[in-house]
């Protein structure tokens, strides 16, 4: 495809079937029937339900796509056949993967935040959400967000690609135990694990595995948003 355009949002290293994608305007909220993003095996690999037993062999096969998210701060959400990687600002934020993972970095407020932002200028399909569904990989929903799960739920249902089950694994692996979300000055918002009552991270033992943490890279619109 050569180097993506911005302002806003471009794909590098796909397939030129998913540049239709991007053209969706307010008339045309649905992804492109001929995109990835129509793609059962694309979700599938995004959210790591191919992972286990004889799956494995098929992941092969998976291409890499990356989604650059640009309005003066870079987000790039990134799926490979062996993990879905967030950047921000070019630096890893967050990763799902079958060996070193630390996906819990959002709240589903903050997800949203981002999509309507996105979706406001008409640069990515709704109905489904296709923003908020590709960053949710990195979703953390604590106790007392049970609603999240509804409105997961009801996303992922629209795409009509994935089974309940699916589904219902998605919703479960984004979901963090006894863990809250507390106020970081740095950050905004920090994964507070019960049991010790401190802010984990990969360095201590926890349920959690978030790099959500003072010193994380955060460009400061992008801060901004996820203040509003």
């Amino acid at each position: 495809m050569g180097t993506p355009t911005y302002p806003s949002l471009a794909l590098a290293e796909v397939m030129p079937r998913n540049e239709a994608l991007w053209s969706a305007g307010p008339e045309d909220t649905r992804p492109s029937p001929h995109s990835v993003l129509r793609s059962r095996s694309f979700w599938r690999t995004l959210y790591r339900l191919d992972a286990d037993g004889d799956a494995l062999g098929a992941l092969w096969s998976v291409e890499r796509h990356r989604f650059d998210y640009w309005d003066g701060f870079l987000l790039s959400v990134e799926s490979a056949p062996y993990e879905t990687v967030l950047h921000i600002a070019g630096h890893e934020a967050a990763r799902l993967d079958e060996s070193v993972t630390m996906p819990h970095f959002f709240r589903w407020s903050e997800i949203q935040a981002i999509a309507r932002h996105f979706e406001a200028r008409s640069d990515s399909p709704r109905n489904p959400s296709v923003t908020a569904l590709l960053l949710a990989p990195f979703l953390a929903v604590t106790d007392t967000e049970q609603s999240v799960s509804a409105e997961l739920t009801s996303e992922l249902g629209l795409l009509g690609l994935l089974s309940a089950d699916e589904i219902s694994e998605i919703v479960a692996q984004c979901h963090v135990p006894e863990s809250d979300w507390v106020a970081n000055p740095d950050v905004g918002w920090s994964l507070l694990w019960r049991a010790q009552h401190v802010v984990t991270t990969g360095y201590q033992p926890s349920p959690i595995y978030s790099q959500r943490i003072p010193g994380a890279p955060f460009a400061a619109p992008l801060l901004d948003l996820l203040r509003f």
